[in-house]
Protein backbone atom coordinates (compact mmCIF):
# COMPACT_ATOMS: atom_id res chain seq x y z
CA UNK A 1 0.00 0.00 0.00
CA UNK A 2 2.81 2.42 0.85
CA UNK A 3 4.35 2.40 -2.63
CA UNK A 4 0.94 2.83 -4.25
CA UNK A 5 0.80 6.27 -2.62
CA UNK A 6 3.99 7.44 -4.29
CA UNK A 7 3.70 9.49 -7.48
CA UNK A 8 5.37 8.29 -10.65
CA UNK A 9 8.19 10.02 -12.48
CA UNK A 10 9.76 9.60 -15.91
CA UNK A 11 13.14 7.87 -15.62
CA UNK A 12 15.57 7.71 -18.55
CA UNK A 13 16.70 4.11 -18.99
CA UNK A 14 19.00 3.09 -21.82
CA UNK A 15 17.44 4.51 -24.98
CA UNK A 16 13.91 5.11 -23.65
CA UNK A 17 11.98 6.75 -20.82
CA UNK A 18 10.05 4.61 -18.37
CA UNK A 19 7.52 5.54 -15.70
CA UNK A 20 8.57 4.48 -12.15
CA UNK A 21 7.49 5.19 -8.58
CA UNK A 22 9.35 8.09 -6.94
CA UNK A 23 10.74 6.05 -4.04
CA UNK A 24 12.78 8.96 -2.66
CA UNK A 25 9.70 11.12 -2.06
CA UNK A 26 9.15 11.68 1.66
CA UNK A 27 6.75 13.58 3.83
CA UNK A 28 7.91 14.81 7.21
CA UNK A 29 6.57 16.78 10.11
CA UNK A 30 8.81 19.82 10.24
CA UNK A 31 8.36 21.47 13.61
CA UNK A 32 7.29 20.67 17.15
CA UNK A 33 4.10 22.76 16.97
CA UNK A 34 2.90 20.92 13.87
CA UNK A 35 3.94 17.61 15.41
CA UNK A 36 2.03 18.32 18.61
CA UNK A 37 -1.09 19.39 16.70
CA UNK A 38 -0.91 16.28 14.52
CA UNK A 39 -0.49 14.02 17.56
CA UNK A 40 -3.51 15.55 19.28
CA UNK A 41 -5.67 15.41 16.17
CA UNK A 42 -4.75 11.86 15.18
CA UNK A 43 -4.59 10.32 18.64
CA UNK A 44 -1.03 9.13 18.53
CA UNK A 45 -0.09 6.96 21.49
CA UNK A 46 3.03 5.28 22.84
CA UNK A 47 3.73 1.65 22.03
CA UNK A 48 6.46 -0.67 23.33
CA UNK A 49 8.01 -2.98 20.73
CA UNK A 50 8.59 -6.44 22.20
CA UNK A 51 11.58 -8.58 21.34
CA UNK A 52 11.32 -9.88 17.78
CA UNK A 53 8.28 -7.75 16.91
CA UNK A 54 8.42 -6.13 13.47
CA UNK A 55 6.36 -3.26 11.99
CA UNK A 56 4.07 -5.79 10.30
CA UNK A 57 3.37 -7.40 13.70
CA UNK A 58 2.59 -4.02 15.24
CA UNK A 59 0.20 -3.22 12.40
CA UNK A 60 -1.53 -6.59 12.72
CA UNK A 61 -1.85 -6.27 16.50
CA UNK A 62 -3.25 -2.73 16.37
CA UNK A 63 -5.18 -2.59 13.11
CA UNK A 64 -5.96 -6.22 12.26
CA UNK A 65 -3.93 -6.07 9.03
CA UNK A 66 -0.28 -5.77 8.00
CA UNK A 67 -1.32 -3.18 5.41
CA UNK A 68 -0.50 -0.23 7.70
CA UNK A 69 3.01 -1.30 8.73
CA UNK A 70 4.35 1.73 6.88
CA UNK A 71 2.46 4.15 9.17
CA UNK A 72 4.58 2.86 12.06
CA UNK A 73 7.72 3.61 10.06
CA UNK A 74 6.58 7.07 8.92
CA UNK A 75 5.45 8.20 12.38
CA UNK A 76 8.78 7.21 13.90
CA UNK A 77 10.95 8.46 11.04
CA UNK A 78 12.33 4.96 10.50
CA UNK A 79 14.14 4.70 7.21
CA UNK A 80 16.36 1.66 7.70
CA UNK A 81 15.02 -1.29 9.71
CA UNK A 82 18.57 -2.60 10.22
CA UNK A 83 19.67 0.53 12.09
CA UNK A 84 16.48 2.27 13.28
CA UNK A 85 14.41 -0.68 14.56
CA UNK A 86 15.19 -2.66 17.76
CA UNK A 87 17.50 -5.63 17.30
CA UNK A 88 16.33 -9.00 18.66
CA UNK A 89 17.99 -9.63 22.03
CA UNK A 90 19.43 -12.92 20.73
CA UNK A 91 21.38 -10.93 18.12
CA UNK A 92 22.74 -8.19 20.40
CA UNK A 93 26.02 -9.87 21.30
CA UNK A 94 26.85 -10.57 17.65
CA UNK A 95 25.89 -6.98 16.75
CA UNK A 96 28.21 -5.58 19.44
CA UNK A 97 31.04 -7.89 18.37
CA UNK A 98 30.58 -6.81 14.74
CA UNK A 99 30.57 -3.13 15.69
CA UNK A 100 33.42 -3.07 18.23
CA UNK A 101 35.44 -6.10 17.15
CA UNK A 102 35.74 -9.64 18.45
CA UNK A 103 36.15 -9.94 22.23
CA UNK A 104 35.41 -6.23 22.79
CA UNK A 105 31.82 -6.49 24.03
CA UNK A 106 32.90 -6.18 27.65
CA UNK A 107 35.38 -3.34 27.05
CA UNK A 108 34.51 -0.02 28.65
CA UNK A 109 32.54 2.30 26.39
CA UNK A 110 32.33 5.18 28.88
CA UNK A 111 32.03 5.98 32.58
CA UNK A 112 29.10 7.37 34.58
CA UNK A 113 28.70 8.70 38.09
CA UNK A 114 27.22 5.92 40.23
CA UNK A 115 24.57 8.12 41.84
CA UNK A 116 23.13 8.96 38.39
CA UNK A 117 22.92 5.43 36.94
CA UNK A 118 19.14 5.19 37.51
CA UNK A 119 18.44 8.63 36.00
CA UNK A 120 16.99 9.02 32.52
CA UNK A 121 20.23 10.73 31.53
CA UNK A 122 23.14 9.48 33.68
CA UNK A 123 26.11 11.81 33.89
CA UNK A 124 28.92 10.60 31.64
CA UNK A 125 32.39 11.44 32.91
CA UNK A 126 36.03 11.02 31.98
CA UNK A 127 37.76 8.68 34.35
CA UNK A 128 39.98 10.91 36.39
CA UNK A 129 40.23 9.79 40.04
CA UNK A 130 41.46 13.20 41.18
CA UNK A 131 38.54 14.97 39.54
CA UNK A 132 35.86 12.66 40.98
CA UNK A 133 37.43 11.75 44.33
CA UNK A 134 34.15 11.91 46.28
CA UNK A 135 32.06 10.00 43.75
CA UNK A 136 31.94 6.41 42.68
CA UNK A 137 32.46 5.97 38.97
CA UNK A 138 30.99 3.01 37.09
CA UNK A 139 32.08 1.71 33.75
CA UNK A 140 29.53 1.03 31.02
CA UNK A 141 30.57 -1.70 28.63
CA UNK A 142 30.06 -1.63 24.89
CA UNK A 143 27.39 -4.32 25.28
CA UNK A 144 25.53 -2.39 28.01
CA UNK A 145 25.69 0.82 25.98
CA UNK A 146 24.35 -0.77 22.79
CA UNK A 147 21.65 -2.65 24.74
CA UNK A 148 20.45 0.65 26.23
CA UNK A 149 20.37 2.30 22.80
CA UNK A 150 18.43 -0.70 21.47
CA UNK A 151 15.96 -0.56 24.36
CA UNK A 152 15.38 3.15 23.68
CA UNK A 153 14.26 2.23 20.14
CA UNK A 154 11.50 0.04 21.59
CA UNK A 155 9.37 3.04 22.65
CA UNK A 156 7.58 4.20 19.49
CA UNK A 157 4.56 6.25 18.50
CA UNK A 158 1.57 4.61 16.82
CA UNK A 159 -1.84 5.71 15.64
CA UNK A 160 -4.97 4.66 17.42
CA UNK A 161 -7.10 2.47 15.19
CA UNK A 162 -9.70 5.20 14.70
CA UNK A 163 -7.04 7.57 13.31
CA UNK A 164 -5.41 5.34 10.69
CA UNK A 165 -7.79 6.17 7.82
CA UNK A 166 -7.45 9.91 8.45
CA UNK A 167 -3.66 9.63 8.54
CA UNK A 168 -3.54 7.60 5.33
CA UNK A 169 -5.79 10.11 3.53
CA UNK A 170 -3.68 13.06 4.70
CA UNK A 171 -0.45 11.28 3.83
CA UNK A 172 -1.70 10.46 0.33
CA UNK A 173 -2.56 14.14 -0.19
CA UNK A 174 0.87 15.27 0.97
CA UNK A 175 2.92 12.66 -0.87
CA UNK A 176 1.21 13.24 -4.19
CA UNK A 177 1.38 16.96 -3.73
Amino acid sequence: MYFNNLPTIIYPFKDKNIRVRDIVRRVGIENNIAKKALYQKLSIVNYYVTDGEMPEHVSMALYGTVEYYWTVLVLNDIINLNTDWPIHQNNMFDYVEDKYGANNATDTHHYILADTEDDDEPIIVDYDPAKWANSEILDVTNYEYETQLNDNKRQIKVLRKDSVASFVDRYQDLISG
